[in-house]
């Protein structure tokens, strides 16, 4: 149980802390009832902004790097009847990226790992093994890349759903996706986040 007597108990981060994550917490400061963890992992330059504000969708800078994809992916949510737009997400592992047999998106020399506590009914997992595809399709056409973009929503699930089927990460695991990432539709508050594993300095 957390403080407040609610929710599901968090074990200690582990942690290995420089002086230049000083302003992201240690431990969360709160813990909604039906909240579950999921891992970020945020560029050493932010983690300070990040520490002081939060994580803010605004912070997605994803339609910058591939406006073309990332229009045909929110033509295809809205056209599946799918409310979230990437555009409009923060994105996550499901797991810790570390104890995972793929780490898509995660360069320990880089990047800090940081727990965050989410809402699981309005998180959404996919795979973004269907993102790659279709972004590596995009110069024979558009075409080519809907059909990825289309059946990247088409199996899209609730966390909460993803969470019950009880995926593990492991090459054994055959029913999960290949790249599975969280896509969370709402900023996260300094709050709810803590350090999960950053890399000593050098």
């Amino acid at each position: 149980m957390n403080e407040s007597g609610e929710g599901i108990t968090i074990p200690p981060a582990l942690v290995e802390v420089p002086a230049s994550t000083s302003s992201l917490p240690r431990e969360f400061r709160e813990v909604p009832g039906e909240y579950v963890p999921v891992f970020i992992a945020v560029p050493r330059e932010r983690a300070g902004k990040y520490g002081k504000e939060g994580i803010k969708i605004g912070n997605n800078a994803r339609e910058s790097r591939q406006p073309v994809l990332e229009r045909i992916f929110n033509e295809e949510a809205g056209n599946i009847g799918v409310s979230v737009r990437r555009t409009r997400c923060i994105f996550a592992y499901p797991r810790n990226p570390e104890s995972i047999h793929n780490r898509l998106g995660f360069d320990p020399k880089t990047d800090i790992l940081v727990e965050a506590m989410i809402n699981p009914e309005t998180a959404m997992v996919t795979n973004a093994e269907y993102y790659t595809e279709a972004a590596s399709r995009l110069d024979m056409g558009e075409d080519a890349s809907r059909e990825w973009a289309r059946t990247y929503w088409q199996e899209v699930r609730s966390m909460r759903q993803y969470l019950a089927e009880g995926h593990d990460g492991s090459e054994d695991d055959h029913n999960d996706f290949t790249f599975p990432e969280v896509l969370i539709p709402e900023d996260i508050p300094v709050t709810r986040l803590r350090i999960a594993k950053v890399q000593p300095e050098t």
